[in-house]
């Protein structure tokens, strides 16, 4: 599969991290740079950003008014690996959905349209939704290295099962 042929994704919440987009795309939270050269800043229209009751370091994503904006990034992967790793990273809970995504200039002026898939959940309706929007600097502060202590435990477990 080649690079034009792989789909775009709009990244949103916590992957809008690069420590935590650069452990998921390659196993490693370091390798930022890795990860920079596949991302633009963008934005989707008509769907706004809240927390999960709970667990506010899980950010949900809901149709809204017209006008309201979710930042991101418009992440192109290069290999159909990187991509899968996404969607894995996603679960089955979420389900890609096709949406039009704003790419931003460096000073956060719309620069094109592309198509692109976005995971949004799409089990039952979660009834868990805060009113109050998701924070990635919030995020970063408070919960990434928790956040990615966990996953480096679970990546353990998962290559310890899988050896044994």
């Amino acid at each position: 599969m080649s690079t034009s042929q792989i789909r775009p994704v709009f990244i949103y919440g916590r992957l809008r991290s690069l420590r935590a987009l650069a452990w998921v795309l390659t196993g490693d939270d370091s390798s930022t740079a890795i990860v920079s050269r596949l991302i633009q800043p963008a934005k989707i229209y008509g769907f706004a950003q809240f927390c999960v009751e709970y667990c506010c370091d899980y950010p949900e994503i809901v149709e809204h008014e017209p006008h309201s904006s979710v930042d991101g990034y418009l992440l192109v992967p290069e290999t159909a690996s990187q991509r899968k790793k996404i969607e894995d990273f996603e679960g089955k809970s979420l389900k890609g959905r096709p949406v039009i995504v704003t790419v931003l200039d460096a000073d956060g002026n719309p620069k094109k349209a592309v198509h692109a898939d976005m995971y949004l959940w799409h089990g039952k309706p979660i009834d868990k939704i805060t009113p109050y929007p998701w924070n990635l600097e919030a995020f970063e502060a408070f919960t990434l290295e928790r956040w990615l202590a966990w996953e480096k435990t679970m990546a353990r477990h998962q290559q310890t099962d899988y050896n044994s």
